[in-house]
């Protein structure tokens, strides 16, 4: 079972390849967009991931201020990634 050990923090639309190549190698990524200072720049980069994850048949789940994209097989990813409970507390 894949366990996610890192969030990512993406702080511009500039990450946009970096975060694109980590999560079509590993097929999963969680992200959380709390250091955007521009919003409008914050929901273009959402908007790419969720674009991304819709085309190979995957899921998002959200919780609080972490978004889970996955692409793995089935869209059972809540079921097949462990994410460790670092990720859901509040800061």
């Amino acid at each position: 079972m894949p366990e996610i050990k890192t969030i990512r923090y993406p702080d511009s639309y500039g990450d946009v390849k970096k975060l694109r190549d980590e999560y079509t190698k590993q097929k999963y990524i969680l992200v959380s967009f709390e250091k955007f200072k521009d919003t409008a720049e914050a929901k273009k980069l959402k908007d790419f991931l969720l674009g991304l994850t819709y085309a190979k048949g995957g899921i998002v789940f959200q919780y609080k201020k972490h978004v889970l994209f996955s692409m793995l097989p089935n869209g059972d990813s809540k079921d097949t990634i462990r994410i460790p409970e670092f990720a859901w507390k509040d800061d």
